[in-house]
């Protein structure tokens, strides 16, 4: 019967375009440096897919210790991170659909009263139709998806990236403080035995009851000042925690050494590399592929496309069975076209993308030179924080040290006053406390520098490898 010829060609037109798609990622979470799409073939599990209670990688580190260790635990307990992660997994998906044809149509008609042939009478007519639109055009549509999958992937890595300079900031704040809270721990143990010398010079007669009430007025200003600074640790822990996704109050120990990696590149070359590697750049790059796509399927939305369709009617066999073909079902091959005739309507699409490519261009633009002004500032401060901590860590906290270790021993002969001893033992602590602020500035410059060129390992330098995009331009 013609009826099953049919039913075979409504299965192999529901078939057509299905395939599946390489580049189509799996729902997993993964770290990774590189700026281009992971392969999905090695997925690592996610510890928010639901259903599933994924093992924490054994690259993870419980209780960190080092910049290195915080930077991949908050890499890989981070929500904001796995949000994004998903959103490309989600634009990922769409790149297999875009490729696929319109579903096939099928209708049925009953007739109402039975129309009588010679060869019996029909009873209903079923059919099936396929839209074929231009190859060009579905292959456009996948372009879109995959530049806009592309460009998802780009700004999960530029979350990671912030989220590194940001661990990273909080750390050598906290170092900062941790060093600060420490000096003036120091400083106190030393006026204290300033003022025991002077309480017992008092005692017998040789001290003066000024310079002992003044030693206590700078024991009480220190005592503030330390106070001030145990308690603004606590919201810096409150914020280093946030990034780790853990209880606020969850005790941070105090990190003994924060190294600070060398920059060797000059400004040229950080600004020529981070053309190529900037996030940001890269998704806008893509995003410019995106619409050059979407202009060419307006383009293709003002030609004609061909559909086919195949028909049958549903025949009774005739009152007479001796009639030649009685029963046969009618089969009916079809074609059709959609007329568009609105050509305003299509130039306009046309006009409206290629204004939108543009405007992608221009910001595509303005950003790379932003982007130049904003490494030129982060390098700066970098050189400048790295000169004054060596000022400080090689010239003037040793020659204070010295001052003050001449000035003590002509306090202890009685030479000397103790007003120069207070004065000398002030520097000598501002001197230590502006080399931490140098050292503090000099780690989260650096941690800009990197968030910016498309580093996003807390230790690495200029000089890593990675995989990259060049081709960020329109």
């Amino acid at each position: 019967m013609n009826r099953t010829i049919l039913f075979a060609c409504a299965s192999s037109l529901a078939l057509v375009g299905c395939s599946s798609d390489p580049l189509a990622p799996r729902p997993s979470h993964t770290l990774t440096r590189s700026i281009n799409p992971p392969s999905p073939s090695a997925p690592v599990p996610s510890r928010f897919r639901e259903g599933t209670d994924a093992p924490t990688p054994s690259d993870v580190i419980d209780n960190p210790a080092t910049p290195d260790d915080y930077v991949r635990l908050a890499l890989y307990r981070s929500p904001e991170l796995e949000r994004a992660y998903q959103q490309w997994v989600a634009m990922g998906e769409r790149v297999t659909q875009a490729g696929v044809l319109p579903d096939p149509r099928l209708s049925v008609g009953f007739f109402a009263n039975e129309v009588e042939t010679r060869v019996g009478a029909q009873q209903a007519r079923i059919g099936l139709t396929q839209q074929l639109p231009w190859t060009g055009k579905r292959r456009a549509a996948q372009d879109v998806a995959s530049a806009e999958a592309r460009a998802a992937w780009v700004r999960y890595t530029a979350i990671e990236r912030s989220i590194t300079r940001r661990v990273i900031t909080t750390l050598s704040t906290l170092h900062e403080l941790d060093g600060t809270i420490d000096i003036t721990r120091e400083s106190l143990s030393l006026l204290a035995s300033f003022e025991d010398s002077i309480r017992a010079r008092y005692r017998v007669g040789t001290g003066s009851h000024p310079d002992l009430v003044r030693v206590q007025v700078e024991l009480g200003m220190l005592d503030d000042q330390l106070a001030s600074l145990e308690s603004s640790r606590v919201p810096l822990v409150a914020q280093l925690n946030a990034l780790l996704d853990r209880p606020h109050d969850t005790p941070v120990a105090p990190i003994d050494d924060l190294p600070i990696p060398a920059l060797d590149a000059t400004l040229e070359e950080l600004i020529a590399r981070a053309s190529n590697t900037n996030p940001s750049l890269i998704a806008l790059g893509e995003r410019v592929r995106a619409e050059q796509s979407r202009t060419e399927i307006a383009r293709y939305a003002s030609k004609p496309e061909l559909g086919i369709g195949i028909e049958t009617i549903l025949t009774n066999d005739a009152i007479n069975p001796n009639t030649p073909e009685s029963g046969d079902d009618p089969l009916i091959l079809s074609f059709n076209l959609n007329l568009p005739i609105w050509r305003d309507k299509y130039d306009a699409q046309v006009r409206e993308s290629i204004a939108n490519r543009l405007t992608l261009a221009h910001e595509h633009d303005a950003l790379r030179n932003d982007l130049s002004a904003r490494i030129a500032r982060a390098h700066f401060d970098y050189t400048d924080a790295k000169r004054r901590a060596g000022l400080y860590e090689h010239t003037l906290i040793p020659k204070a040290t010295e001052s003050i270790q001449s000035i003590l021993a002509s306090f202890r002969t009685g030479s000397g006053g103790f007003t120069d001893l207070l004065d000398a033992q002030r520097t000598l602590l501002e001197f230590e406390r502006s080399a931490l602020r140098a050292q503090s500035a000099q780690g989260i410059a650096l941690a800009q520098i990197h968030e910016l060129i498309g580093i996003s390992d807390a230790s690495a330098n200029h000089n890593d490898s990675e995989p990259t995009n060049t081709e960020t331009h329109p």
